[in-house]
């Protein structure tokens, strides 16, 4: 730093050197103006211990001639870094970091004042080792029960809960950071103790516990232990269904969530008129769900919500017992305004497939034969009329137009449609279901089937309408090919091979009487020679004739 040097920083992190020449990290803060502008120093590890003179540097007025600098320097037995001379410090709430030599303290400004503020000569500045919540309710061998607990710890959190048990004269509140949520308690305080708001962000100190599946700190002093950093910090709630919240509950627990799309079972409790705590069941059609409705929250008060609903809240546990961790797992609203009323919310994908069965098989033996496919109704939390489509998974895809009832009805002649020549087609079904919003949602069923050809169709199958002679196949060939023909009725037939020179080679059918119905005739040309070939097909006053083509 050299006086009467105009600087313009455009990081806020780079290395300065002392008059002695020794290397430093530097910190930049930017005040209001460029008066309040100071870059904090350090000459050497501040976890070193060494003397004050390789300690934390306050340089000021750093674009005048005169620079001026103060020291500050830490107490390593205390744990606290104090100042030999006036030092002003970040804004409130703000946190200024200084890293030398692979070591990072972390200075927290007090929680009063205005933005900015100098504290008076040798006042304490706490040095903070604040941890991620996740890593406090780190669970190694799984059992709902974090592996720290009985520690003393501490974390930054944005509170995101009003106080759940401030009528039984208890502190609770809830908060959470990038990792996780926790929950900071203290018993025997009137009307709850302290009050925080949703968006405030404190430091807390406090022993991990845990109590009926939930995590929580237990503070020891709710004035020294909790420290203000900052208010108005926004928080967004996790998007959930029930199966998403339940596949994982114990990474959500503490967080600020919302349930999307679900309504009050039958069976549920009623919406509370009192003052009193209240557990409903809502659910999504299949998948049920805790509702917590606490009297903290005053939601009594309020008529009971429009059904179906996206409800906010904290993700909360308590379980059934003391000795059960996987349980009890609820969302609990803070607000009547938590609640997101009359959603229109697609129908339920937990409508399951009946028949035919998983791994069933569709056997056709008749074209005329019908067969039905059911599955049960899908629920809609509206109440809509819902339409369903039949689907068959093969290629190409096979989808009935709009369904009102709950079965689709079909003929072995679509069977055969679907087998488009093949004996046997193993493919899938499913059904899908809309009601009155535009998304179509599909059964979480889907099962295998077995279309299957039996050799032995109906008569009318086996009866052409009219006389045919297909082309020869395969073609090429080598040795040997079918000739495939029709009868609609019982007639004389004459079938004959010539080579390309008009001269017979073979007689297969010497007007011979066939049967109605479909006949495949092999022709075997092995003694035969490569070439064009004529086969030549008669029956009563029809006459083919087509080429086929050995190549040997």
């Amino acid at each position: 730093i050299q006086p009467g040097v105009t600087k313009t920083f455009a990081d806020t992190l780079w290395t300065i050197r002392f008059d002695g020449g020794r290397g430093a990290t530097a910190a930049f803060y930017r005040g209001a103006s460029n008066n309040d502008d100071i870059v904090y120093a350090t000459q050497a590890r501040i976890a070193s211990g060494n003397p004050p003179v390789q300690g934390i540097h306050a340089i000021k007025n750093i674009y005048t001639n005169s620079p001026t600098m103060s020291m500050a320097y830490q107490d390593l037995q205390n744990n606290v870094t104090t100042i030999r001379s006036d030092i002003a410090v970040d804004a409130v709430g703000n946190i200024v970091y200084f890293e030398n030599s692979n070591e990072e303290v972390v200075l927290i400004a007090p929680p009063f004042g205005p933005n900015q503020f100098t504290t008076p000569g040798r006042v304490n500045i706490q040095v903070v080792a604040a941890e991620d919540i996740a890593a406090v309710k780190i669970d190694a061998n799984g059992d709902r029960i974090p592996d720290r607990v009985g520690q003393t710890v501490t974390v930054v959190g944005v509170v995101n809960s009003i106080n759940f048990t401030a009528s039984a004269n208890r502190f609770s509140y809830y908060i959470q950071d990038g990792t996780g949520g926790i929950n900071i308690t203290k018993g025997s305080q009137p009307n709850g103790g302290p009050v925080y708001n949703i968006g405030d962000r404190i430091l807390v100190t406090g022993t991990l516990g845990h109590f009926r599946g939930t995590s929580q700190l237990d503070i020891a002093n709710l004035t020294s232990d909790i420290s203000l950093l900052g208010t108005g910090v926004a928080i967004s709630p996790v998007q959930l269904t029930i199966p998403a919240y339940l596949a994982d509950p114990e990474k959500y627990e503490g967080m600020f969530i919302e349930i999307m799309g679900v309504a009050k079972t039958s069976a549920s409790p009623a919406w509370p008129t009192t003052s009193a705590n209240a557990t409903l069941k809502i659910y999504d059609g299949y998948n049920i769900l805790d509702l917590f409705v606490d009297l903290d929250a005053g939601l009594h008060n309020n008529a009971e919500p429009t059904w179906p609903v996206n409800v906010k809240g904290i993700a909360t546990q308590y379980t059934s017992s003391s000795t059960v961790y996987n349980d009890g797992y609820q969302v609990s609203p803070r607000f009547y305004t938590d609640f997101t009323q009359g959603v229109a919310v697609p129908p339920s994908p937990y409508f399951f497939l009946d028949s035919p069965s998983n791994n069933a098989s569709i056997v056709v033996t008749d074209s005329n034969q019908t067969f039905t496919a059911k599955w049960n109704k899908a629920v809609d939390l509206n109440g809509d009329n819902l339409v369903y489509q039949f689907i068959l998974l093969k290629t190409p895809l096979y989808q009935t137009s709009a369904l009102s009832d709950t079965q689709f009805t079909f003929t072995g002649r679509q069977v055969l449609t679907w087998l488009a020549g093949q004996d046997t087609l193993k493919t899938k079904w499913t059904v899908r279901a809309k009601g009155s919003e535009t998304t179509i949602v599909a059964s979480v069923d889907t099962f295998n089937i077995t279309l299957i050809k039996n050799i032995l169709v109906g008569v009318k199958d086996l009866v052409p309408a009219e006389f045919y002679v297909n082309q020869n196949y395969p073609n090429p060939f080598n040795p040997a090919t079918t000739i495939k023909f029709g009868l609609p009725s019982e007639a004389s037939v004459d079938l004959r091979i010539f080579n390309i020179l008009g001269q017979q080679v073979a007689v297969l059918l010497n007007n011979q009487i066939m049967t109605a119905g479909h006949h495949n005739i092999s022709f075997d040309a092995s003694k035969l020679s490569t070439g064009t070939y004529i086969y030549r097909l008669s029956s009563g006053d029809n006459v083919v004739t087509k080429k086929m083509i050995l190549m040997k």
